[in-house]
């Protein structure tokens, strides 16, 4: 495959798994834990290779494994492959957008993994102030759910959209009770729908105060203009680092992750020949492919992948 200009997509929290690290540890990727913050450092690589599901699930240690993850990956390619040198824009699905800003040099890698430990920190002092969770809607429109969580918030029920990932998928989020009372609406409505264990209500006002927080740590996190733009969740549109992060990842705590429109963006304004998927899962790669079955997708999350791509590609082995 000839591919010529690459979009980077980022996964988000709830791709991770037990043991994801195990495969890089004896590789020099596994090197790029040691730029990482002491005070993170050693929480990445037991979170990547010890801890077992239920440590995984909690919201600080998902978003610092994924994250970490990520950023091997990012590592390899960068000193193995010319791949990143074929890049011409990224986006992350919500945790994974931090990943994205690392790839594109907005953000350094030491400095992402700290936001990242930061604001899953902050998340989990929300949750725990204002628990809630969150509902995927399969086989239903945009319009239809929005209606359902405006009718539902028009009664005193907080819930919201959340995650607008592909056709047919719509993700709500809001206070337990809130998203039961959807529950029940979708039912009536013989709308399927499948729970996400999380323990928060993501991507909603509900996590105003972890927003401040982080608002705070980005304030004084240096940033530079970037080598390519960063699709934000929050508008779906192209960002340099030169724009105000600060601003663009605070709202995207509150607001709905317009991943659907993100991966347009992509595939079509940029004109990406190749989605190339970093973390856990091939979940995006999914997302993608709902989109337009044409949209070619690769997932990269362990070396045997990056040695695959280099094979299948015309890119090759960095000098």
């Amino acid at each position: 495959m000839d591919a010529t200009r690459i979009g980077l997509m980022f996964s988000g929290q709830g791709s991770q798994r037990p043991g994801m690290g195990a495969p890089w540890r004896d590789t020099e990727a596994w090197a790029e834990l040691e730029v990482l913050p002491r005070s993170v450092r050693d929480n990445v690589a037991y979170l990547l290779l010890d801890a077992d599901e239920e440590t995984l699930r909690r919201t600080d240690n998902a978003q610092l494994a994924t994250a970490g993850l990520e950023l091997i990956v990012l590592r390899e390619l960068r000193t193995a492959t010319t791949l990143l040198d074929r890049v011409v824009v990224a986006a992350g699905h919500s945790l994974g957008e931090y990943s994205a800003l690392a790839a594109a040099g907005i953000y350094s890698t030491c400095d992402t993994a700290e936001l990242v430990s930061k604001r899953g920190a902050a998340m989990l002092m929300s949750t725990k102030a204002n628990p809630g969770t969150m509902l995927v809607l399969v086989g239903v429109d945009l319009a239809t759910v929005e209606e359902l969580t405006a009718g539902l918030r028009a009664t005193g029920h907080d819930v919201w959209l959340a995650n607008l990932n592909a056709p047919g998928q719509v993700v709500v989020s809001g206070s337990i009770d809130g998203v039961a009372a959807l529950e029940v609406r979708a039912a009536a409505a013989e709308i399927k729908t499948i729970r996400i264990k999380v323990g928060g209500a993501f991507h909603t006002p509900l996590m105003a105060s972890a927003a401040g927080v982080l608002a705070t740590a980005l304030e004084e996190t240096p940033r530079s203009e970037g080598d390519f733009p960063v699709i934000a969740n929050l508008d779906a549109r192209p960002h340099t680092g030169a724009e105000d992060w600060v601003d663009i990842l605070r709202r995207q705590m509150v607001s709905p992750v317009r991943w659907e429109e993100s991966l347009r963006v992509m595939a079509y304004e940029y004109a990406c020949d190749l989605l190339v998927e970093i973390g856990p899962g091939k979940t995006l790669s999914g997302m993608a492919r709902r989109i337009d079955t044409s949209l070619p997708c690769l997932s990269l999350s362990k070396p045997s992948d990056i040695a695959q791509l280099v094979d299948d590609l015309d890119v090759t082995l960095a000098s």
